[in-house]
């Protein structure tokens, strides 16, 4: 089920971004296999989209072991360039990323 951040992962984006991360605008969508990595396609309809494995994407990721606390941090790093005009494909392909 495609949802927003929930207290605790607000709570977790303040203490890294401040108030810098409209949260609000950010939905986690729970992808099917075969996408068994999470990444932001960037916004799309008004949204901050982040694509999470469905069997990894726990009903809060702030409660959630540290590595994926780690990774929903490092995603919203990537939300938050995007928030600020980052365009993030061409940012990857500059960066020489696959």
């Amino acid at each position: 089920m495609i949802r927003g951040l929930t207290a605790g992962e607000v709570a977790l984006a303040r203490e890294v971004f401040g108030d810098s991360l409209d949260h609000r605008a950010i939905r986690l969508f729970p992808a099917p296999r075969p996408l068994d990595r999470a990444f932001v396609p960037g916004r799309w309809f008004g949204r901050d989209w982040i694509v999470w494995p469905k069997a990894a994407l726990a009903n809060d990721l702030s409660a959630a072991p540290l590595r994926l606390q780690a990774l929903l941090v490092h995603e919203l790093t990537h939300v938050w360039q995007a928030q600020r005009g980052v365009n993030l494909l061409l940012a990857k392909i500059r960066a020489g990323d696959s």
